[in-house]
């Protein structure tokens, strides 16, 4: 079964990913913009939104094989967060099928280890997976506080978060467990000398769950690889910081 597609626009394919429990409705605001110069294709991830009833695999590999299925043979890829490690495997695996690659508050390992401090620590992941057996929708919210947390625009970016958040109907609770399981054992580090396709990381100075430091060791990883951190945003700077970001998007994407 293949995943559901929305796509708007003409011109060279765009596939672009959300995060972990949301959905590419929080793509609204810069999609229709997107869509005036790129053929726009969002996939909501498997057992999120409009795939919910699509099992997500607890394997990043899996996981990236789905929407590699769904998606356009020779496309520039964006992802979000967790989309963003699912555009990083997709880069990896099949380097030929992606042309650009920008990644938005991404990292490839999630989570706190000797070498890689530019992370969440695993506790706090573990208490995570703990609280969504019991309460998934309080666990969601939580979350949806984090991705704003420090964002000069927190108030209002959370209200419109949690307008959004169950837009595309709600997502499957055994493909959030799997989610998480994939944050928790997924590091892409080893792969990151092999992505052929140009790299541009954007991070949010203020994100507190994917710290600009991580999309900085991301892009010296990555052959010709770039970073650029937007200093007042959180976890969503194409929301908090629309124009930068869309400025940013469409000159890298542009470039020859």
């Amino acid at each position: 079964m293949k995943l559901k597609i929305d796509t708007v626009g003409a011109g060279p394919d765009l596939v672009m990913l959300h995060g972990w429990a949301l959905h590419c409705g929080l793509f609204d605001g810069i999609a229709g913009a997107l869509a005036k110069t790129f053929r726009v294709h969002c996939i909501d991830l498997p057992g999120h939104g409009h795939n919910a009833h699509i099992e997500l695999p607890a394997n990043i590999d899996a996981a990236a094989g789905l929407v590699l299925d769904a998606a356009p043979r020779d496309a520039h890829w964006l992802g979000w967060s967790f989309g963003g490690t699912v555009a990083l495997a997709a880069a990896s695996l099949v380097p030929e099928r992606v042309r650009k690659l920008l990644l938005v508050a991404s990292t490839p390992r999630f989570t706190v280890s000797g070498d890689w401090p530019h992370a969440v620590a695993e506790a706090n992941l573990n208490r995570m997976a703990a609280d969504l057996e019991t309460d998934f929708r309080r666990t969601v919210d939580n979350f949806l506080a984090l991705q704003v947390l420090g964002d000069e625009r927190a108030v209002t970016l959370l209200r419109d978060l949690r307008e959004k958040v169950f837009a595309h109907g709600e997502p499957a609770a055994a493909s959030l467990a799997s989610g998480l399981r994939i944050l928790h054992d997924t590091d892409l580090r080893s792969r990151l000398s092999g992505i052929r396709a140009p790299l541009l990381a954007i991070m949010g100075g203020r994100d507190r769950l994917t710290p600009a430091a991580a999309g900085e060791a991301l892009a010296d990883s990555v052959p010709g690889g770039r970073c650029v951190t937007i200093a007042k945003a959180a976890h969503m700077p194409f929301v908090s910081h629309r124009e930068e970001f869309l400025e940013l998007t469409e000159t890298f994407l542009g470039q020859d």
